[in-house]
């Protein structure tokens, strides 16, 4: 069965099942397929992974271009984001589909702890346009705002680290009550919707090139990662590099990536503020080969997802410790001898 076959026979299941956790399947899929895992281990995962999935709901309310932005975020609505979206895309196609939908769902960027936009970013990696079209409705179903407005900052702007290391130190901005308890999306709004947050959020110094500036956060992320192995961290790392991919459908990059970056800041603030760890690259870790053979027979979603992140990154920044980081994932002592 090609990988084609296997995310159309996937969209059958909702988009969340259980207390509004994101169905991973399709990402997993690509990222394993990717990663090299060959047909039988494909059919392992999917087995193992589609016994705790919904089905997805019919349809129930006609969206229409203009009642659309009404029903964002309602947790409600998958199928019917679903056949909009698709229709649109009959009608004008996937890259003008793209670039009029990823601006405007950039300000709810953190949706269902950032996967409506790593299920986007993956049908793009796939070239699925049920995946596409899934990952734009998931984001759409699940959408929050983190800041709302475009405003003056209070606080001089600051590169990604200084601004990381300032919200730190502000005794005034805490975690939620129940830490990484719960949705994170949730955790997330209840951080923005402190005053003290409104004094971070437009802070930010994206620099001349927006693409270098997410590059910045992309390695805050990473040390934050590594600071803590949160799960929550692992959805920075793979949120940061989904925006990546992401980025292109929208031309105004510097804003992209300051909301985005609202939404980084707010889940952060979530897992207590650690400072991110310093790393260096680790010679003696295990090589990609391995690496890739290890993550191609788990059974872990987030682990997939999380290796191939690494391995894609790692492309794009060599010299950061994305492989040795990928390697203590999946092996007990990162591969070493």
């Amino acid at each position: 069965m090609s990988l084609n076959e296997r995310l159309a026979a996937a969209a059958r299941f909702a988009a969340e099942y259980g207390n509004q956790n994101s169905n991973h399947l399709p990402m997993a899929l690509i990222a394993l397929a990717r990663l090299g895992a060959d047909d039988a281990a494909l059919t392992r995962f999917t087995d193992h992974y589609a016994a705790k999935l919904a089905p997805k709901a019919p349809a129930k309310t006609r969206l229409t271009r203009e009642t659309w932005k009404l029903h964002l975020g309602k947790h409600a609505h998958h199928t019917d984001h679903v056949e909009l979206i698709d229709a649109h895309w009959g009608s004008i196609g996937k890259d003008e589909l793209l670039r009029r939908y990823v601006p405007l769902l950039l300000g709810g960027v953190g949706a269902a702890a950032f996967h409506g936009l790593i299920r986007l970013a993956y049908g793009l990696e796939g070239e699925s346009r049920s995946e596409i079209v899934e990952g734009l409705a998931h984001w759409s179903d699940s959408y929050i705002a983190i800041a709302r407005d475009r405003r003056r900052p209070e606080l001089s702007l600051a590169t990604a680290a200084e601004s990381l290391a300032r919200l730190a130190a502000d005794r005034d901005l805490t975690p939620p009550r129940g830490g990484e308890g719960g949705p994170i999306a949730r955790g997330m709004e209840a951080v923005a919707a402190q005053p003290a947050f409104a004094r971070h959020a437009w802070a930010l110094d994206v620099g001349p090139d927006p693409a270098a500036g997410l590059g910045e956060i992309a390695d805050l992320a990473l040390r934050v990662y590594a600071s803590t192995k949160s799960f929550t961290a692992l959805h920075l790392v793979t949120s940061a590099h989904a925006l990546r991919l992401v980025l292109p459908w929208t031309d105004d990059r510097a804003l992209a990536v300051q909301r985005y970056w609202h939404a980084f800041l707010a889940a952060y603030v979530t897992i207590g503020k650690p400072e991110p760890r310093a790393l260096d690259a680790d010679p003696e870790a295990a090589d990609w080969s391995a690496i890739k053979e290890r993550a191609a027979a788990a059974r872990d979603d987030h682990t997939i997802k999380f290796v191939y992140t690494c391995l894609e990154e790692d492309k794009v920044y060599p010299g950061r410790p994305y492989r040795q980081v990928a390697a203590a994932r999946v092996f007990p002592n990162g591969g070493r001898g």
